[in-house]
């Protein structure tokens, strides 16, 4: 999702900013889901290893919950680019892809708690 906004916002392209919100519809229901399961396997009995991966899921869940708003947000900010063609140039450009990075960045290692992620 946040490449998507992030390459929709910075090419003006309107048909990955619509992927997004369509993406954005989804989310709300996946974390309810995987909560859900999170807890129900917290419930049972775990081995020392399994129990300490419980709280690392949890904070995973929440870390792509809030990129997801994030980049739900760059949607908005997009539409709003498109809309009135508002330009982004030199260091404007140049912070958002260092953001990106950052972000990309934070994703990755957020994804090492979980050893069965594929990015």
């Amino acid at each position: 999702m946040i490449k998507y906004a992030m390459d929709g916002y910075i090419y003006n392209d309107e048909v990955l900013l619509d992927r997004v919100e369509e993406y954005g519809k989804a989310v709300p229901s996946l974390r309810e889901a995987i909560s859900r399961y999170v807890i129900r396997i917290s419930q049972q009995h775990l081995s020392k290893e399994e129990a300490e991966r419980v709280p690392r899921l949890i904070l995973s869940v929440n870390n792509f919950d809030r990129v997801a708003g994030y980049a739900v947000r760059l949607l908005e900010l997009g539409r709003t680019k498109v809309s009135e063609n508002i330009p982004l140039v030199g260091s404007a450009l140049n912070e958002l892809k260092s953001t990106h990075r950052e972000v990309d960045t934070m994703l990755t290692e957020v994804a090492g708690y979980l050893p069965e992620f594929k990015r």
